[in-house]
């Protein structure tokens, strides 16, 4: 997922640059927040919290990214948000997925060991 992500953002800013169009550099006030609220947590309650948080993230940025490709004029602009609707579909449905086992107690492979100082870079709403 995050490496998909990374793509999805170079492959915007390369878009941006050639649209002279300026992206945020910053995380949103929103996005630093949520950090925040993550570092609260730990082992399987910070699994629940994060997976939670990643099923809104991206329910809403798929609502997001199809709303901007209906209404886009731009043709390169338009196939971009296309393209990631259909990556952002895939990993709401992951998210999904990971998230039940989360809530129901299950722990992954990705849990820290016990103790563990947890730093989240979360930043895919955009």
């Amino acid at each position: 997922m995050v490496d998909d992500h990374g793509r999805m953002l170079e492959d915007l800013k390369t878009l941006a640059k050639s649209k002279g169009v300026a992206l945020p550099d910053a995380l949103s006030l929103r996005d630093l927040a949520e950090r925040k609220k993550l570092e609260r947590h730990s082992g399987p309650d910070f699994d629940k919290t994060y997976m939670s948080e990643m099923v809104k993230d991206h329910e809403k940025d798929l609502k997001e990214v199809q709303d901007l490709a209906a209404k886009a004029k731009d043709p390169d602009f338009k196939a971009a948000m296309q393209k990631a609707s259909a990556k952002i579909q895939a990993h709401l449905q992951l998210a999904q997925r990971i998230s039940q086992g989360a809530a129901a107690g299950a722990t992954t492979s990705s849990t820290p060991p016990s103790g563990a100082e947890i730093k989240p870079n979360i930043n895919f709403s955009k």
